[in-house]
Formats: C-alpha cells, sequence, structure tokens
C-alpha cells in the first residue's frame, strides 16, 4: 500500500491527482485543477512572462503542500509543451525547485502521448481494437494510434487552445473571423497527420467542457461525462455558439468553468478538426488526463 501524487505543469492549468495504491488498485485522494496561464503570450514572444512563472510556481508549491498534507510518500511534478518549447524554461524549472522543492521533468510529446494513452487504458472498458487517442491540451495536441491495446503510432503538433487564443482570437465577442482563422490554423497544423482508421477518445479538459456544456452539468463534476459521446455536429455547434459569446457570457454558461472560458472556442475547433482528420463523427470523453497516465506509470504496477 502507498500513496502518491502527481502535478501535471501544463500550459493553461496545473493539476495535482493523488491517490492510494492497494494491490495494483487506486483510490482517489483528490483531483484538483487550477488555471494558471504559464504559457500566456508564449506564442507571441517565445518566452514565459515572469508573472506567469511566479503565479505557476506558487501554485505548484500549494499543490506540493496539499500532497503532503494527504500523507503520500512520493510527488512525481511534469511539465509538458510550454516547458519544451519555451526559452526561459530553465528560469521556471529552478524557481519551481526554489519555491517547491521539486524537480520537474519535461516531457517530450513522444511520451506525452503514450501517457496520455495510459491515462485511456486504465480507465475505460471494453475499448474497441483500434483506437485513436486526442489529447488536445493549451500547447499542444498529441495523436496516439493504438490496436489491441499496442501503441503503433505517436505525434505531437504545437498547437494548443492556449497558444491558438492567443494568436488569433481578438474580438468580444470573437465572431466568424476568429472561428474560421482558428480552423485554417488548426487544419495546416493537422494537414501532415498520417492516422490509421479507428475510434476517437479524447482525454483531458477540452472534451469534458464539451460533453459538460453540452449537457449543462456541473464543471467541475467531470466523472458525470466519462466515457460518455460527443458528435462531430455537436462539437461544431458548441465552437459556433462559443464564437457568437462575448466573454463574460461564456463565463456564465452552465457546465463551463469560468477560468477556461477564454480558451473554449480555441478547444473545440481543435476538437472538431481532430475528428476530421481522423475521417470520424464522434468522439468517447475521458475525464482522465497526463497525470493519470504519469500516475500509473510511475506507482501502479502491472497485472502478473
Amino acid at each position: 500500500m502507498g500513496r502518491y501524487a502527481v502535478i501535471d505543469i501544463g500550459t493553461n492549468s496545473v493539476k495535482l491527482f493523488a491517490g492510494r495504491v492497494v494491490h495494483g488498485r487506486v483510490t482517489p485522494l483528490t483531483d484538483e485543477l487550477a488555471v494558471t496561464r504559464l504559457g500566456q503570450g508564449l506564442s507571441l514572444t517565445g518566452e514565459l512572462a515572469e508573472e506567469a512563472m511566479t503565479r505557476t510556481a506558487r501554485q505548484v508549491a500549494a499543490f506540493r503542500v496539499r500532497a503532503e498534507d494527504l500523507a503520500v510518500e512520493k510527488v512525481v511534478a511534469v511539465g509538458t509543451e510550454a516547458l519544451r518549447s519555451a526559452t526561459n524554461a530553465d528560469e521556471f524549472l529552478d524557481l519551481a525547485r526554489r519555491l517547491a522543492k521539486l524537480r520537474v521533468q519535461v516531457l517530450d510529446g513522444q511520451e506525452e502521448a503514450r501517457l496520455a494513452h495510459l491515462a485511456v487504458r486504465s480507465s475505460l472498458d471494453d475499448l474497441p481494437e483500434r483506437l485513436i487517442v486526442i489529447d488536445a491540451g493549451g500547447g499542444s495536441t498529441e495523436f496516439v494510434a493504438a490496436e489491441s491495446g499496442r501503441v503503433v503510432s505517436r505525434a505531437s503538433v504545437p498547437v494548443g487552445s492556449r497558444v491558438l487564443t492567443d494568436r488569433l482570437v481578438r474580438g468580444n465577442p470573437p465572431g466568424t473571423a476568429a472561428l474560421r482563422a482558428l480552423r485554417d490554423a488548426v487544419r495546416e497544423a493537422f494537414a501532415g497527420l498520417e492516422l490509421p482508421p479507428g475510434a476517437v477518445v479524447a482525454v483531458g479538459g477540452a472534451p469534458t467542457t464539451m460533453a459538460t456544456v453540452s449537457r449543462s452539468l456541473p464543471a467541475h463534476e467531470p466523472a458525470a461525462v466519462h466515457g460518455s459521446r460527443l458528435s462531430r455536429e455537436e462539437i461544431g455547434r458548441l465552437a459556433a455558439r462559443f464564437a457568437a459569446l462575448t466573454l463574460a457570457a461564456r463565463r456564465r454558461l452552465p457546465g463551463l468553468m469560468p477560468a477556461r472560458a477564454d480558451v473554449a472556442l480555441a478547444g473545440a475547433v481543435i476538437l472538431e478538426e481532430a475528428l476530421i482528420r481522423c475521417g470520424a463523427d464522434e468522439l468517447t470523453v475521458c475525464a482522465r488526463g497526463l497525470r493519470h497516465g504519469v500516475f500509473h506509470d510511475r506507482f501502479v504496477p502491472p497485472p502478473a
């Protein structure tokens, strides 16, 4: 038996998952999220802003304390696209070491994709033989093609909801011009992908947000949509709806976490265009994410 925690430092948010492992079974202790926008402005300057690094490192430190309050034995911290691409990423890594007493492992895109697939395999039953896992984050989008539980190809594309929002979403409401610009940018970024056929599962905040908004469910209850399905048509309708609303109006939408309202439009466009690229009409929502994949990879022994 052991208690462990994973802190996932993303381009738009920081997440904490802590769990207790007994004989290979995981009992969650906490699963928390804070939007800190580490990558805000990164696509425009190539650097992490000082204030973004400070607020993110402080949140990582707060999550470290939270994990210790839960009596965990070990805390692992990982970083993704913002820390892969920023020219001053080392400044943040040093800050995290000083404030949170943690060494952050920066995952490459291929490893991030593998762990997203593991999050799906460890949380959803009765998966089809051929599967495509999509992880649309704030700074990048990962694609994993798997067959019979085995990864056959992986790709990481450096477009995400935070990056695209900073670059292309200007108006309030954004309007059809921003919607069109987002589609063009995502289609161009995905154009070189070669994906085998397969049922699509999308992990993380973007598909969970689309599902909770579509069903007008509480934003803080992602488990309610875990394993549910979203059609490409419905995601397209949500994208159009977000484009027509002011930021204040989006923040009031049932099912949409107010802190995610600014990136919701870009997240919807990424998911819709990913489905088009996959030749699929729908996706299955996996409310788990990278932190759960890391947790299982590091702390849960494989079945005998």
